[in-house]
């Protein structure tokens, strides 16, 4: 057979050069086997295997896909190599070749750049291609040229061109224009590319020069933003005042806008000083301002001003902008005036108060006469704890008699002199019968009864509900009507989920002193820890309020996870302390890559625009990798909202028409194929970059409960598929989530919630929780964990995943230390690697990535391999067991367009960074057997 076969170097240094060798036979092949001399070692091989090599002898065949040659047509293969000479001996499918090989030629190298240009508003903006040779030539260079579609379409986003380009000998550099269209759509950013082709006289390094079309049209406010004022009103000595809280919209709304409201205690207490408050506020089409009352209860006690506070949550069609108010209470009691008379006076009032416990001062006032020493007296149902310029005489049930000491009992005419104390508040703060030196402070009210209700205690079912009866009673008999209004507030127990949110009047009969409140707590399967919620009584008439709030346990009534062994089914990991293991008992390590896209406006991975993506995948499992963390959106879920882009269909035909769900499922098919594993990665509600602007993981248009219901879909939907592993909840909590604390920005308590509905419907995965952002990196502090652990109900199944960025991230103030790098060991185990040391749980680091290019980055990544691969004090030593694995990751990035970190790939989307992959082969690990050991 004849054969022509081309060598040539594209590029050398001191230890290695880049070579290709292109087969043109004038007969077809259905396989071909490559046989050749060399004396140079092959270290990395593209478009080809090698089958043997034996000193300097190479056999080289064909991969799957390059097998089949037309006659007269072509097929190439490169590689890297130590330095040698070049190859000799050919022979194709074992005959010999006749010819040599045509003599290496050290021509020009020919590459194009990628460039980018704003679209504009209308006509044309011309966008500029430089083509550049490495050196000058003796003979003209040619090549073809061609623009090819990307997410940029020709004739609505640019005008294609083709042609020639000719450089002259001597020429390095020629430019080819293409002409941008504008436009006012609002737009991701789009690509196209420009392919060359037919080069002669020159080597091609970089064939394709992708062009970014930037957006720079504004898009509308989808939606409008609300925001709660703070308000002020006078308390009132009786009865009550309503606050007012104005919610307002910056624009009329053009669809269903709803919020949750609630009120929370600050130094004004609910029950006490205001009743509690909670629900849905909804504003029709057209409207922009709703309010929320809440009644504020008045007294005659002089204390200081008060707060409570107005919380907005869970809004819907609206996007928070101030979500929180405060409401003051202003005091509009003041203190008797002294007697200045013949008779001394005295007066109360309270300093401060924190709900279970409260200062207050007494004044005495001497008459015209003077004083040579006071005694004062009074009724109360508190017990004084501290007292100070003044002494306790009695204590007898309820009655007090308190005097001065020796220093402060003389008094000349008129002058004053205070004392004060500290007591606790089972029977409130006011006082009866107040005197000083037996003469009454002023009239005295006849004593009403005093309203109580006590805890209680119910352990849930499985199903339906069960009651919870909270016994509220009156301390007398009263000869009238006692009403008293209640509402339940959630705990640690939530509305909705573990109990019925309830509310109403309880009214007391002539002669009745006990009613009781009955509250529906929810059944359900999950083994989790006691639960509370509170029950508060607030707007009493004809009583006071003694104990105003009760609390409510619901206790567990589910079987824990069994304590010994643990299994998983086939194919599935668990954890073991702070290993992941396998369905066999066998510590695993997850080693993977984040490929990013699906969550944006493409809907789909990016580079699909150039590559195939079983290409893109087939090459990651050969780089060594055993996982892809796929991040996504909740967008990429909802029907209708999303149709993915970016793609050449040429090269992926197979995904041409499908939903964003479909072609998910495309890319763990074809993962579960080759032996890779996925994590699902929620990434951000609506489509976009990075993680939601709030920190929260839900929006304005996907709420917390349309998340839990997507991953609940997701969970079911891969189900009994051991490719997927795990779900990594929600991508980088910051900003107002927090670690514990309760309410509607609690992360660990939404994780907690996710993570149960996920396993109520695939009890196999693996449940990745991140850290929030507090002063480390977003999603990295995972500080909480020691005192606050995420506990589901099936144990064992929880994994921590903090991120981890480098000085050219953000240069947070370790970078920065005089004691830098040798620091970061405590950096990182103060904020996430104790969970592992401690053997609490094991640890996957979600993020981590750089270019590489600030040393700072170098050293940063030098010390964090080793501490991921168990070396924790940086001595060179593994500081774990023997068969133990270190712990998981997975890297940022894949892509090359990850504007931060770069990627593992060149911006040719084909390319490798050497560099990367060798800091990171220490903790490499092997693709994991679906069934069985590691």
């Amino acid at each position: 057979m004849a054969l022509r076969i081309d060598y040539s170097v594209a590029n050398s240094w001191n230890s290695g050069l880049q070579a290709s060798l292109v087969l043109r036979p004038d007969q077809s092949l259905n396989g071909w086997t490559l046989e050749f001399d060399a004396d140079y070692d092959i270290t990395q091989i593209w478009n080809a295997q090698i089958v043997s090599h034996v000193g300097n002898h190479y056999i080289v065949r064909n991969l799957d896909w390059n097998g089949s040659v037309a006659a007269r047509a072509e097929v190439s293969f490169g590689f890297i190599a130590s330095p040698g000479s070049s190859p000799t001996g050919y022979s194709l499918n074992g005959q010999p070749v006749g010819t040599a090989p045509a003599p290496v030629v050290e021509l020009p190298i020919l590459s194009v750049a990628d460039m980018s240009v704003s679209e504009g508003q209308s006509g044309t903006t011309d966008l500029l291609f430089r083509l550049t040779l490495s050196k000058p030539s003796a003979t003209p260079v040619t090549l073809a040229y061609a623009t090819r579609d990307g997410t940029a379409l020709a004739g609505a986003d640019y005008a294609a061109v083709s042609g020639t380009v000719t450089f002259a000998p001597g020429e390095t550099s020629r430019t080819i224009i293409v002409p941008v269209l504008g436009d006012t759509v609002v737009e991701a950013d789009e690509s196209f590319g420009l392919l060359l082709s037919a080069v002669n006289g020159a080597v091609l390094a970089r064939a394709t020069g992708v062009a970014t079309i930037v957006n720079d049209d504004t898009a509308p406010v989808t939606s409008p933003s609300a925001a709660v004022s703070d308000i002020s009103l006078a308390e009132g000595d009786s009865g009550q005042k309503l606050a007012t809280f104005t919610v307002t919209l910056s624009k009329p709304a053009t669809g269903p806008v709803s919020l949750s409201y609630a009120t929370g205690d600050g130094t004004a207490k609910a029950g006490t000083d205001y009743a509690a408050a909670s629900g849905t506020l909804a504003f029709a089409a057209g409207e922009t301002s709703r309010t929320v009352t809440v009644a504020v209860l008045g007294d005659t006690a002089v204390e200081a001003n008060e707060t409570f506070s107005l919380l907005l949550s869970n809004p819907a069609g609206v996007i928070v902008s101030r979500g929180t108010a405060t409401a003051t209470i202003t005091n509009d009691d003041a203190a008797p005036p002294p007697v200045t008379g013949a008779a001394p006076s005295v007066s109360y009032a309270v300093a401060n108060d924190w709900g279970s416990g409260f200062i207050a001062d007494v004044r005495v006032t001497a008459s015209t006469t003077g004083l040579n020493g006071w005694t004062v007296a009074f009724d109360a149902g508190f017990d004084i704890s501290n007292i100070w310029n003044a002494e306790i005489v009695s204590h007898a049930g309820t009655h007090y008699v308190l005097r001065n000491l020796s220093y402060n009992g003389s008094l000349s005419s008129s002058a004053s002199v205070s004392f004060g104390f500290q007591a606790a508040t089972p029977g409130g703060h006011d006082v009866e019968r107040l005197s000083v030196n037996d003469v009454p402070a002023g009239p005295q009210q006849p004593a009403l009864p005093s309203l109580s209700i006590a805890d209680a205690t119910v352990t849930e079912g499985n199903t339906g509900s069960v009651d919870e009866v909270f016994i509220v009673t009156l301390s007398q008999p009263s000869s009238s009507a006692v009403t008293v209004h209640y509402a339940t507030q959630g705990g640690t127990a939530a509305a909705g989920m573990d109990f019925t949110a309830t509310s109403g009047t309880l009214t007391f009969a002539a002669g009745e002193t006990s009613k009781a409140v009955t509250i529906a707590v929810l059944g359900d399967a999950f083994h989790e820890a006691a639960e509370t919620l509170s029950v508060s009584l607030s707007l009493a008439s004809g009583a006071t309020i003694g104990r105003g709030t009760a609390s409510g346990t619901i206790l567990d009534n589910d079987p824990a996870a069994p304590t010994g062994p643990v299994t998983s089914h086939p194919g599935f990991f668990h954890t073991d302390g702070n290993q992941i293991v396998d369905d066999a008992g066998q510590a695993v390590k997850i080693a993977g890559v984040n490929w990013f896209g699906l969550e944006t406006g493409t809907f789909a991975p990016h580079g699909l625009h150039t590559r195939s993506y079983t290409s893109m995948m087939d090459q990651m499992k050969e780089l060594g990798f055993n996982t892809i963390r796929l991040p996504f959106s909740d967008q990429l879920l909802d029907t209708g909202r999303n149709s993915p882009g970016g793609i050449d269909y040429n090269l992926n035909p197979e995904l041409r028409g499908l939903s964003g769900l479909a072609l998910l499922d495309k890319i763990v098919d074809y993962a579960g194929t080759i032996g890779m594993r996925i994590i699902l990665d929620h990434h951000r509600s609506s489509a976009g970059d990075g993680p939601n602007g709030s920190g929260l993981w839900y929006d304005g248009t996907y709420g917390e409960a349309r998340w839990i219901e997507n991953w609940k879909m997701l969970g079911q939907h891969y189900a009994g598929n051991p490719t997927v592993i795990g779900a990594d909840l929600a991508n980088e909590p910051h900003g107002a989530a927090t670690w514990g604390g309760g309410g509607a920005n609690d992360w660990a308590a939404a994780a907690t919630r996710a993570g149960n509905a996920i396993q109520s419907v695939n009890p196999d995965w693996l449940i990745i929780v991140e850290g929030t952002g507090g002063n480390y990196w977003w999603g990295g502090d995972l500080s909480g964990v020691a005192s606050n652990p995420v506990t589901l109900g099936i144990a064992n199944h929880v994994v921590y995943s903090p991120h981890d960025y480098p000085n050219s991230v953000y240069g947070q103030p370790w970078f920065n230390a005089a004691d830098f790098p040798n620091n970061l060991e405590k950096v990182f185990t103060d904020h996430w690697g104790y969970i592992y040391q401690q053997n609490l749980a094991p640890v996957l680091l979600g993020e981590f990535g750089s270019n590489l290019t600030d040393p700072k980055d170098t050293a940063w990544l030098s010390r964090l391999v080793p501490y991921l691969g168990g070396d924790f004090d940086a001595d060179g030593r593994t500081d774990i067991a023997a068969g133990d694995e270190g712990m998981s990751w997975t890297w940022w990035s894949w892509n090359p367009n990850s504007g931060d970190t770069g990627g593992i790939l060149a911006a040719d989307w084909r390319t490798p960074n050497l560099t990367k992959l060798d800091a990171l082969r220490p903790i490499m690990a092997d693709l994991i057997p679906v069934t069985g050991g590691a």
